[in-house]
């Protein structure tokens, strides 16, 4: 299950042909816990914009261990696996997003875009820290 560092709501951006089709899906959680399962990642990937959490944990039930990914800078968070390959989980932070389906829109219109002044340089990490 994935553990997020503060109760909130969790409402899913979907995605569609591989992007985003304007339609979102509130997932049902028990407090801050989100429970895994292929039929959850099936749909392609979890998308989260502007979590209150800062990190979240992937944690197993009667265990102590965890991967605790740090969010903190990040609007975006992606979580998905590949079909058939459910043992893998990837836990991505996001600055930025996949387009929308509909009319095609502008590269420096696009959500998520950041856009930086000639010679500028921009600059993002996380923290994974594996925890038992």
């Amino acid at each position: 299950y994935l553990e997020f560092e503060q109760e909130e709501p969790l409402i899913r951006y979907t995605i569609t042909d591989g992007l985003f089709d304007g339609h979102t899906e509130k997932l049902k959680q028990e407090k801050n816990r989100l429970y895994l399962s292929a039929d959850l990642l099936a749909k392609d990937a979890l998308v989260f914009k502007h979590l209150l959490s800062k990190s979240i944990n992937l944690r197993q039930i009667n265990s102590s261990f965890s991967i605790k990914v740090s969010l903190e800078g990040f609007p975006y968070l992606g979580i998905w696996t590949k079909p058939g390959q459910e043992q893998f989980l990837c836990i991505e932070p996001w600055c930025g997003l996949a387009d929308k389906q509909g009319l095609p829109i502008a590269f420096n219109q696009k959500e998520g875009i950041i856009v930086l002044a000639p010679d500028a340089v921009f600059q993002q990490q996380f923290l994974t820290t594996i925890q038992h």
